[in-house]
């Protein structure tokens, strides 16, 4: 008889347990050094001094992040552990509803673990920033382009003439911003499993010039869209998007491809909550809606370094991130901007999307 085999999960499971809130704590602490840094100001007198110490927290705040980052992954592993063993021991006793339950469980963890440690083309800082709905019309406008990208739209609406699908894309460059956003929350979800999203959305990640297929997937998705109906407007063509309407035509495009997406709306958001949840791999995307004179927002989009691009107007954006000093990271049209946390109210809204396959 062999040796028998024996994990005490319940003590693995609270082992990842503290994990957890041990990275919670260290990232916490790295708040709180960059919080220190940026609170120190320079002047004349103190200038070399001041720039060492901001130095010396710099270091300190990116090991304490990369340290987080560790025992967070640590913690994560530990219950995979668990529940693999858990499934396992369901598995043999025959418990096929507790197996079903591990084995979801396993899938999420695996998810999770994957998406904290993916490194993405999606969002360069050298190069394309997210996807960019004006780049349609410039396809509808070069005859080269505009020849490939109709017969993307021909297999999904077949009925639609050239003059049709020029004139539906010039329209999708004005109301594109929510699909943009959705379709940058695809690719970053498949970033690393750049195989599988070909095989489920049958063209590839990378585009012939080895940049990520953003016009693909926003023509295709805002074609289906139309075809089907969804938020049409006055106009004949899809609308710009709200919450519910994204997530309609979200799951109206991807139901042949055996993905749910399912999502959390009109949430309260602080910098730390937009950092749990992308490191959870869900995607925060945040709606701008006008509630200043003249149908503007009084709200800014800032360029990175400071300068004001101007009013954000009705927008949605993916948040990629936060910078050391609370400032939300957006994508918009192709490229990296921030939003002052503190400029934003209730006319703002985030919503959390998650995906399931």
């Amino acid at each position: 008889m062999g040796k028998q085999f024996y994990i005490d999960t319940k003590q693995v499971l609270n082992n990842a347990k503290q994990l957890d809130a041990d990275s919670e704590h260290l990232w916490q602490k790295e708040r709180e050094v960059l919080e220190v840094k940026n609170d120190m100001h320079l002047s004349l007198s103190n200038c070399l001094y001041i720039f060492q110490v901001k130095l010396v927290l710099d270091i300190l705040a990116r090991a304490l992040h990369k340290e987080a980052n560790l025992v967070n992954r640590y913690g994560i592993d530990l219950e995979l552990i668990a529940n693999t063993y858990l499934e396992t021991e369901a598995r043999l006793t025959g418990n096929t509803t507790k197996q079903s339950k591990y084995a979801k469980e396993i899938s999420r963890l695996l998810k999770e673990r994957n998406t904290s440690m993916v490194e993405s083309d999606v969002f360069r800082e050298d190069g394309e920033y997210g996807g960019d709905q004006g780049r349609v019309r410039e396809i509808a406008g070069n005859d080269a382009e505009f020849k490939e990208a109709y017969e993307w739209i021909k297999k999904i609406y077949p009925g639609l003439t050239e003059e049709e699908a020029k004139a539906m894309l010039d329209y999708a460059t004005q109301k594109g911003c929510g699909y943009v956003a959705m379709c940058n929350s695809i690719f970053q979800e498949f970033a690393g499993k750049e195989d599988e999203f070909e095989k489920i959305f049958g063209f590839p990640y990378y585009d012939e010039n080895g940049n990520v297929n953003h016009e693909r997937l926003f023509i295709e998705m805002y074609t289906t869209a139309y075809r089907d109906g969804i938020n049409i407007g006055k106009d004949g063509y899809p609308q710009g998007t709200g919450p519910e309407s994204r997530m309609d035509i979200l799951n109206n495009y991807l139901k042949d491809k055996n993905i749910t997406a399912t999502s959390t709306q009109n949430v309260k958001m602080t910098p730390e909550d937009i950092e749990k949840y992308t490191r959870n791999g869900k995607y925060v995307l945040i709606g701008a809606h006008p509630d200043g004179p003249n149908g503007t927002d009084e709200e800014m989009l800032y360029n990175m370094d400071g300068s004001e691009y101007g009013p954000i107007g009705a927008h949605c954006m993916m948040v990629t991130g936060v910078t050391d000093d609370g400032k939300i990271i957006v994508s918009s049209w192709g490229r990296e901007y921030y939003l002052e946390m503190s400029e934003m109210d209730d006319n703002e809204t985030y919503m959390v999307i998650e995906y399931d396959y």
